[in-house]
């Protein structure tokens, strides 16, 4: 298969999937030149992702994970998006906006429901018994 991961022309009618699966059956980790520029390593498959992710020594995002397209300006000024750091300055960041990201944690007891806007229909559904009802494996805080 001819793998071109920096043509436009590959992505006009949306993700190259048939390259994407290629790689992951038969080249998972695919070294991909780039005509103008370093190169790049096209990581493809769940597991070597994963590895990827966890190992910043040895796979930095640092100074960029950026490809240049040819169509447009990548410039940034002095400002780094947190996906091109590495820690500590990547964990500093995203101590900053972690709790956005988070959900809150479930709410516990008989009265978690009150002031639910979907505690009517909830109601009602389980008076038809329509729907079961788990407890959560976890400890509720005590009021």
């Amino acid at each position: 298969m001819d793998i071109d991961l920096l043509s436009p022309a590959r992505f006009a009618a949306g993700q190259p999937h048939d390259q994407f699966r290629w790689l992951r059956d038969h080249d998972p980790v695919h070294w991909h030149a780039e005509p103008d520029g370093p190169g790049f390593w096209a990581v493809t498959r769940f597991d070597e992702v994963w590895a990827v992710d966890r190992d910043f020594q040895a796979f930095s995002s640092e100074p960029t994970i950026m490809i240049a397209d040819p169509l447009g300006d990548l410039t940034f000024g002095g400002d780094k998006m947190m996906l091109m750091m590495d820690p500590p300055a990547h964990t500093a960041f995203r101590k900053l906006v972690r709790a956005e990201f988070t959900a809150p944690p479930p709410a516990c007891g008989p009265s978690a429901s009150r002031s639910s806007p979907a505690r009517s229909s909830m109601a009602s559904s389980r008076r038809a018994n329509a729907i079961s009802w788990a407890r959560w494996p976890g400890k509720c805080p005590r009021s």
